[in-house]
C-alpha cells in the first residue's frame, strides 16, 4: 500500500488480520486517508504507531479490533487525532475510566464505546458546558459498561439524537435536564439502578421515537405528559416500581408500536379508552400488575397486535370477547387472569396465527379443540379445570414443540395422537387422571427434553424404551402405580437433571449405572433444551417449586416411597452436581457410602 498516496477509503473489516505490521501499511497515505475500518481483526493490545499518523482520519472503526484482549482505553488516539467524526471502539474489553479529553474531539458526531468495562462519570468525560463537543455529538453508545453517574450536564448536548446507556451501574434519578435534548429520538437507560420518578417534563421531547427505562427502580406514576410524545413508537417501562394507574391519554398515541408496562405496581382499571387510537400497536404487554381489564365487549379495538400479554391482571371472569376481532396475534398470554369460563368456539376460529398460547392458572373448564391452530408451537393450559378427550386433529399439529396440560381433569388413556408430534420437546400431563400404561408410541419422540407424567393413575412397568429419549433433562413419573424394576436403559439418559420416580410400587435394586448421568457429574454444565418459558414442577421433600430458567442449575434424584431393596450404589457418589437425593421409605440395606 506504500504506493497509494491518494487513498481516502480503506475497508479491511473481518479479514482475520494478525497484529498488523506497520510495514504492511506505510504512512504514505497518512495525510489522505479519511475512512478506515479494521473491525473484527486482531491488533493485539497496543495501538500501532502508524495509526497515530493518520492526521486526516475522520472515520475509525475498531469494533472487535483487539480480539478480546483486555486493553486500556487508547487515549493516544484522542491525543493525536482530533478530526474524528466517527469513532467505534465497541466490544474490546477496554478497562479504566472514560478519558477526560473526549471533549477535545470537536468534530465528533458519533461515539460508540459500548460493551467494554469502562467506569467513571459521563459528564466529566464529555466536558463542561463550553465544550465544543456539545455542538457536534449526535450519537452516544456507552451501553454495557460500568458507568456509575449520569448528571444534569447531559442536557448541554442539545444535538444528541441517540443515547444508549443501558446495562451500566448508574445510581441516580433521571436527570431533570434530559428534556432539554430537543433533538433526541432514541433513549435507552435500561438495566441500571435508576431511582426517583420519571420527570413530568419528559413530554417536551417531541422528537422521541423510542424510550427504554426498563429494569430499574423508578417509582411514582406514569407521567401524564407522556402521551404528548406524538412520535413515540416504543415505550418500555417494565420491571420498575411504577404506581397508580395507566393514564387514559396513552390511548391517543397513534404511532405507538410497542407498549410494555409489565412487572410494576400499577393499579386501576384498563378500559377501551386506553386503547382508543393505538392503531399502530403490534405488542401490548401489561402483565404482572394489579390491573383490572374492563373493555366493552361491543368495542372493536383499533389495533391488530402480534403479541398480547395480560398475565397476572384481572381479565375475567368471562373470556374476553374483545379478542374476537384480533386476527394477527402470534403470542397470547392470559395466564393467572381470573378467567372462570369455557374457551369459546369463536376463539379457535380466530387463532390460526397464534404461535404461543398461555391460558394457565385460571379456572377454565370444558373441552379443548385446537384443530384450526395450525401455527401453534407452544401451548400452556396447565392449572385449570379442563376435561374431556383430546381431538384426533392433534395429529396435524406437527409444528408443536411444547405442551403443558398439567393439573387439570383429563382422564382416560394418554392420547396416542400426541405421538405424531415428533419434534415435541416439552410434554407435561401431570396432575390429571390418566390411566393405563405409557403408550409405546412415545418412544418415537426422541426430541423430548421434559416428560412429566406425575400425579396420574398410570400403571405397568416403566418401559425399557425410555432409554431412547436421550435428550431428556427431566423425567417425572412420581405419584403413579408403576411396578417392577427400574429399567437399566434409564442410564442412557445422560443429560438428566431431574429424575423423579417417587411414590410408586417399584421394586428391585437401584441400577448400578446411575453414574452414567453425565450432566449430574460433569463440571461443565450441559446446555438444556428449553422452550417457551414453561415451568417444570419439582417436588423437593414436602415442597413443590416451579422452575423455569433456574432448572439448568438443579440436579435431583427422588426414588422415595417405593419398595426398592439392596445396597445404595457407590456410583451415586460420582454425581458431584447432585443437590437432592431422596431414597427414603424403601427397603434398602447395607452401609451408607462413605463418600456421600
Amino acid at each position: 500500500m506504500s504506493m497509494l498516496s491518494s487513498l481516502q477509503f480503506l475497508g479491511l473489516a473481518n479479514c482475520g488480520l494478525p497484529n498488523v505490521d506497520p510495514a504492511a501499511l506505510q504512512v504514505n497515505f497518512s495525510t489522505s486517508l479519511e475512512f478506515l475500518d479494521l473491525s473484527g481483526n486482531n491488533l493485539g493490545s497496543v495501538i500501532p504507531n502508524w495509526l497515530l499518523n493518520l492526521s486526516s482520519i475522520r472515520h475509525l472503526d475498531l469494533y472487535l479490533g483487539f480480539a478480546g484482549e483486555a486493553v486500556s482505553f487508547p487515549t493516544e488516539i484522542i491525543n493525536n487525532l482530533h478530526q474524528f467524526a466517527f469513532l467505534d471502539l465497541r466490544d474490546n474489553s477496554m478497562r479504566g475510566e472514560l478519558p477526560k479529553n473526549l471533549s477535545n474531539l470537536c468534530h465528533l458526531v458519533e461515539l460508540r464505546l459500548g460493551d467494554n468495562h469502562l467506569t467513571g462519570d459521563i459528564s466529566v468525560a464529555l466536558g463542561n458546558p463550553f465544550s465544543c463537543l456539545q455542538n457536534t455529538l449526535r450519537y452516544l453508545d456507552l451501553k454495557g459498561n460500568k458507568i456509575s453517574r449520569l448528571g444534569d450536564e447531559i442536557g448541554y448536548f442539545k444535538n444528541l439524537e441517540y443515547i444508549d446507556l443501558s446495562y451500566n451501574s448508574i445510581e441516580s434519578p433521571i436527570p431533570e435536564s434530559l428534556p432539554q435534548l430537543s433533538s433526541l429520538k432514541y433513549l435507552s437507560l435500561s438495566n441500571n439502578k435508576l431511582t426517583g420518578r420519571i420527570p413530568e417534563s419528559i413530554g417536551q421531547l417531541s422528537n422521541l421515537e423510542s424510550i427504554d427505562l426498563s429494569k430499574n427502580s423508578i417509582e411514582g406514576p406514569i407521567p401524564e405528559s407522556l402521551p404528548q410524545l406524538s412520535s413515540l413508537k416504543h415505550l418500555q417501562l417494565q420491571k420498575n416500581k411504577l404506581t397508580s394507574g395507566i393514564p387514559e391519554s396513552i390511548g391517543q398515541m397513534s404511532n405507538l408500536v410497542e407498549l410494555d408496562l409489565s412487572n410494576n405496581l400499577l393499579k386501576g382499571v384498563v378500559t377501551e379508552l386506553h386503547l382508543a387510537n393505538l392503531s399502530s400497536l403490534t405488542s401490548l404487554v401489561i402483565s404482572s400488575n394489579e390491573l383490572a381489564i374492563k373493555i366493552d365487549p361491543k368495542v372493536v379495538a383499533p389495533f391488530q397486535p402480534y403479541s398480547i400479554d395480560m398475565s397476572g391482571c384481572k381479565v375475567g371472569p368471562q373470556f374476553p370477547t374483545w379478542l374476537r376481532a384480533q386476527r394477527n396475534v402470534r403470542g397470547l398470554d392470559l395466564s393467572n387472569a381470573n378467567i372462570s369460563d369455557i374457551i369459546p368456539h369463536w376463539f379457535y376460529d380466530i387463532s390460526f396465527n397464534i404461535g404461543t398460547l398461555d391460558l394457565s392458572s385460571n379456572e377454565l373448564s370444558g373441552e379443548i379443540s385446537l384443530c384450526n391452530m395450525k401455527s401453534l408451537q407452544g401451548l400452556d393450559l396447565s392449572n385449570n379445570k379442563l376435561s374431556g378427550t383430546f381431538p384426533e386433529c392433534w395429529k396435524r399439529l406437527r409444528q408443536l414443540r411444547a405442551i403443558n396440560l398439567g393439573n387439570n381433569q383429563f382422564s382416560g388413556l394418554v392420547p396416542t395422537s400426541l405421538c405424531s408430534i415428533k419434534e415435541l420437546s416439552f410434554l407435561g400431563l401431570h396432575g390429571n387422571a390418566f390411566s393405563g400404561s405409557i403408550p409405546k408410541c412415545l418412544s418415537t419422540m426422541t426430541d423430548l427434553a421434559v416428560l412429566d407424567l406425575s400425579g396420574n393413575k398410570l400403571a405397568g412397568r416403566i418401559p425399557s424404551w425410555i432409554g431412547r429419549m436421550v435428550r431428556l433433562n427431566v423425567l417425572n413419573l412420581e405419584f403413579n402405580s408403576f411396578y417392577g424394576e427400574i429399567p437399566m436403559s434409564i442410564c442412557k439418559l445422560e443429560h438428566l437433571h431431574v429424575l423423579n420416580l417417587a411414590h410408586n410400587n417399584l421394586s428391585g435394586s437401584i441400577p448400578l449405572c446411575f453414574d452414567n448421568f453425565i450432566a449430574m457429574s460433569s463440571p461443565m454444565p450441559f446446555i438444556m433444551i428449553y422452550h417457551y418459558g414453561f415451568g417444570v414442577e419439582v417436588h423437593l421433600k414436602s415442597i413443590t417449586k416451579v422452575y423455569t430458567e433456574a432448572l439448568q442449575y438443579l440436579f435431583s434424584i427422588d426414588l422415595s416411597n417405593n419398595r426398592l431393596n439392596g445396597d445404595i450404589p457407590t456410583g451415586l457418589t460420582c454425581l458431584h452436581n447432585l443437590q437432592n437425593l431422596n431414597l427414603s421409605q424403601n427397603d434398602l440395606w447395607g452401609e451408607i457410602p462413605r463418600d456421600f
